[in-house]
């Protein structure tokens, strides 16, 4: 089901899934379930879309208060970690360690990456991941040559791929669909650049082309990104999924860097509700994030529910459905 590889841009249908998010919600206790964590700002890549591109390539977390973090959430229920940039984790020295310290754990772990780096990373370690997805766009052309020993490793393979270019690099995306069909992936996530405001309907266009030419799209989720709404009074998303800047902030969710008009294309204090070193403090006084703040959120559908669930202990007539 193609709904299980989303979450951002979609109705939340996860959170129906899980009893104790929405008992936890209703009583007005919400604590971490999926952690994201950005362990580097180090990539060998320059994508003109990224929000990292221009950033301290040098910032990277410590691993041991990388692993101090991850007990500390865990401890508060965690069950997930994705490591993801920022910049690419397989840049990260010191990420074998990390992903076998959260296997031992028993908590679900998954990578993203643009897997240039995968010919220098120990691919034994691939089989501890629930999944990884790897990052492709229209700016560079796919080399199945820097990702072919890496996805005979057991785990969920998935793409995602940027529409970076005015016209979309067709060849290219065909090749990316092809190779996930060949390969067994789960999915390929074709999204639109965060950053492109011209308004160009290109998924549309990609649509149309694509069916013409007779492609198995059966794989391909289509993940439009120039819809957003204003954040929402009382945000609930860093504390349900914190996300985990370098340098230790815990950021209300990964759509914060495009949430101002500019975008910031960073992790700043604005946009967290503390850093690694208050954890307890932050579950503790539940710190809900003013989410007016952003003029871009793309959580907007889990933020109604959840605000929704927060809501419902003072509904009456609740039989009249």
């Amino acid at each position: 089901m193609k709904e299980s590889y989303t979450a951002a841009s979609t109705v939340p249908a996860k959170l129906f899934c899980d009893n104790l998010i929405t008992d936890a919600v209703r009583s007005h206790r919400i604590y971490p379930t999926h952690v994201q964590v950005n362990l580097t700002n180090k990539c060998p890549l320059k994508c003109s879309f990224c929000s990292c591109a221009k950033r301290d390539v040098s910032l990277e977390m410590n691993i041991n208060d990388a692993k101090k973090m991850m007990e500390q959430f865990i401890g508060l229920g965690a069950k997930a970690c994705t490591m993801t940039g920022g910049g690419d984790p397989l840049a990260y020295r010191d990420l074998p360690e990390f992903i076998k310290f959260i296997s031992d754990r028993k908590v679900d772990s998954a990578l993203v990456t643009n897997g240039v780096l995968f010919k220098n990373f120990d691919l034994d370690i691939i089989p501890l991941l629930t999944w990884a997805r790897i990052s492709v766009s229209d700016s560079r052309t796919f080399n199945k040559m820097e990702i072919k020993d890496a996805v005979q490793e057991k785990t969920d393979w998935s793409f995602s791929y940027v529409l970076s270019e005015s016209r979309p690099y067709i060849v290219n995306i065909i090749n990316v669909i092809d190779f996930a069909n060949e390969q067994n992936f789960t999915h390929v996530r074709i999204v639109d650049d965060i950053l492109d405001t011209s308004g160009e309907n290109r998924i549309d266009l990609l649509k149309d082309i694509l069916n013409k030419s007779k492609v198995d799209t059966s794989k391909v989720i289509w993940q439009g990104r120039k819809d957003s709404a204003v954040g929402h009074k009382r945000c609930f998303m860093g504390l349900l999924k914190p996300n985990i800047s370098p340098d230790g902030l815990v950021a209300v969710c990964c759509g914060v860097q495009y949430a101002s008009t500019p975008p910031i294309l960073d992790f700043t204090r604005l946009y967290s509700i503390g850093t690694i070193k208050d954890i307890e403090q932050i579950y503790e006084e539940q710190r809900i994030f003013d989410g007016s703040l952003c003029s871009r959120c793309f959580y907007s559908d889990y933020n109604n529910f959840l605000n929704a669930a927060w809501d419902s202990n003072s509904l009456q007539h609740k039989s009249f459905v």
